[in-house]
């Protein structure tokens, strides 16, 4: 999806002393770049600029978002730290939690 599945109003944080979540007030979930010729740049979670500015993997350390164009990618939003590691979990009430990536 070029301009994602869905957008969702986003205000709080668990990180108080940078705005690496609520910088855009929302996440947009499945956010692809926007390209027809770079199928594989997308996004799970994206939390920065719309279509990760044309290339999620190439604006990681600027741009905040999990699950990027590489299987290992997270942008660090200016954290300065890497994101190498995540998992996504979703909770069904006749299985319980699933891990879903």
């Amino acid at each position: 999806w070029a301009t994602s599945f869905s957008s969702l109003p986003y205000v709080g944080s668990p990180i108080t002393d940078n705005n690496y979540f609520t910088q855009y007030n929302r996440v947009r979930v499945i956010d692809g770049d926007g390209s027809p010729y770079d199928v594989r740049d997308w996004a799970i979670f994206n939390f920065g600029p719309s279509n990760g500015q044309r290339d999620f993997d190439g604006t990681a350390t600027s741009n905040a978002f999990f699950g990027g164009e590489s299987t290992y990618s997270g942008g660090l939003g200016g954290l300065g730290v890497s994101i190498s590691y995540g998992q996504i979990w979703g909770f069904s009430t006749e299985n319980g939690w699933m891990l879903l990536y």
